[in-house]
């Protein structure tokens, strides 16, 4: 379930490395006025970790053209927190490698751009519905 309006995605570069694995790199902008950081938190505005796995897997449909759901995470490390007054725009690098007809293989990792700092390393599997 996206949020309304609290991202969009910019820009997406897509390359096909073969029948079965494509990478990607998309630019993702958060709206730092959205109503979400008044109760996360107040004074202090801290993008959801559930959001961030959210704009993960708005990417992987922007990616694949397919429903996903995720069937198994093997890591989902947050390493940094995301506010949205200074870190308003993200970037997030997905590799991905499909095991059969239905599962896809993905390792992903979202960045604040400005730093290229890690806010999350993702491992894990799909399944395409």
């Amino acid at each position: 379930m996206k949020i309304d309006n609290l991202y969009k995605i910019d820009k997406s570069e897509i390359s096909q490395e073969s029948d079965l694995s494509s990478a990607a790199a998309f630019l993702v902008t958060v709206d730092k006025s959205h109503r979400i950081f008044t109760g996360h938190f107040p004074g202090t505005p801290v993008l959801p970790g559930v959001c961030t796995l959210q704009i993960l897997k708005d990417c992987l449909l922007s990616l694949t053209g397919e429903s996903l759901l995720f069937s198994n995470i093997s890591q989902c490390k947050f390493t940094g927190m995301v506010d949205p007054r200074s870190d308003e725009k993200l970037s997030v690098n997905i590799s991905n490698h499909k095991i059969c007809d239905s599962v896809l293989l993905i390792n992903a990792t979202v960045s604040v751009t400005r730093s290229e700092r890690a806010i999350l390393k993702f491992k894990g599997k799909c399944l395409i519905l």
